[in-house]
């Protein structure tokens, strides 16, 4: 570990705030192999529902103008008239099918990415342009798989598509007199049957590809030692500005024990290690007041302070303890507590009425 420290070797996992900024930059583990399934899968599914109902409607749009090509006048009121019945056949047909492709496709593309929109990684870089970086790149061991991996996926659909030509090639329809509408149905049935084999191939190569992105991703982005110390030591703090802050702290604490203790009404402790001071004034307040607390030294110190200026002391640990774990310095006590401190206040008033006639305080009843 040490080594990896010295070295600055990438070998440490990387951490929720790293893969957080990553998701931010764009820096997504992400197949486009995922993306092509994806929109194969919903072509096909549409083809099966709306295919017979697109090939009908061009069916009929095709007859009506070849048994009119005898005697078809080309002119400007023709060709709009057969633009608009096309128009109106690819609107109620190919459209919808075209945007139900391209919706998936977004979808697709967004669930991968987490629909983030991510300026970093569409922004300009300089370096990108650089032909000594793109001639690395191209020589690269990166650039080398991706070519083997698009070179084993080209060639597994072309030996689907020349699987299927062959087959088809071979079919009797090509071989014997046939209608031309049983020859393109056939096509069609062909090129369905090539679009299935082509899907089934390309699921196993995404899932394939999938895994191959989210293991380089998660590759690149793995810490060194010293990265992972450098990130916990900017989340938590520095440890020697730490030190400061809780050494101001203490020091302001410690201010409001002098301060506040002196006047406090009595002192509830555990009885060494916790210390709470509590004051009351009905005239002011709607019920005692936390004025200072403190733990171990500072519990001392509260306890010496009010010893010098003749604040009683009252042990109760459960109730100290209470008072310390859910009571806040300068506010009133839990409204649960009342009870318990009303015992308390009562009883210092009743075996402290000097003191509080030497600070000439009236003795509450």
């Amino acid at each position: 570990m040490a080594q990896d420290s010295d070295t600055g070797e990438k070998t440490e996992e990387p951490t929720g705030k790293k893969l957080s900024e990553a998701v931010t930059k764009g820096n997504i583990a992400r197949s486009m192999d995922i993306n092509t399934v994806a929109l194969l899968a919903v072509a096909l599914l549409l083809l099966s529902q709306l295919g017979a109902g697109i090939w009908e409607s061009l069916q009929s749009y095709l007859t009506h103008i070849f048994r009119d090509l005898g005697v078809l006048r080309i002119s400007s009121n023709s060709v709009q008239g057969y633009l608009g019945e096309f128009l109106q056949i690819a609107s109620v047909n190919i459209i919808p099918f075209m945007l139900g492709v391209m919706f998936v496709g977004l979808l697709v593309s967004g669930t991968q990415t987490k629909f983030q929109l991510t300026a970093g990684a569409v922004s300009w870089n300089l370096s990108k342009f650089n032909p000594i970086n793109g001639i690395k790149k191209i020589f690269s061991w990166k650039s080398w798989g991706e070519f083997l991996i698009n070179f084993i996926k080209l060639s597994v659909i072309v030996a689907l598509i020349f699987n299927v030509v062959w087959e088809v090639m071979g079919h009797p329809v090509f071989h014997h007199q046939s209608y031309l509408a049983q020859v393109i149905a056939f096509i069609a049935e062909a090129a369905l049957s090539l679009l299935k084999k082509v899907l089934a191939a390309m699921i196993i190569i995404a899932a394939i590809d999938y895994a191959y992105q989210w293991w380089r991703t998660r590759d690149g982005l793995k810490m060194s030692s010293k990265d992972v110390k450098d990130e916990q030591k900017n989340q938590d703090g520095d440890p020697h500005l730490k030190g400061e802050q809780r050494k101001r702290r203490m020091g302001v604490m410690q201010r409001t024990i002098w301060d506040e203790v002196p006047e406090a009404d009595v002192v509830v402790t555990n009885p060494t290690q916790l210390a709470v001071a509590l004051k009351y004034d009905r005239e002011r307040m709607k019920s005692p007041k936390i004025v200072a607390k403190g733990a171990r030294y500072n519990a001392l110190l509260i306890r010496e302070i009010a010893e010098k200026n003749g604040v009683p002391l009252v042990e109760n640990k459960p109730l100290a303890q209470m008072l310390y774990k859910f009571g806040r310095t300068g506010k009133e006590i839990p409204f649960q507590l009342f009870s318990a401190v009303a015992e308390i206040l009562a009883y210092v008033y009743r075996t402290n009425r000097f003191r509080y006639f030497k600070q000439g305080r009236e003795v509450p009843a």
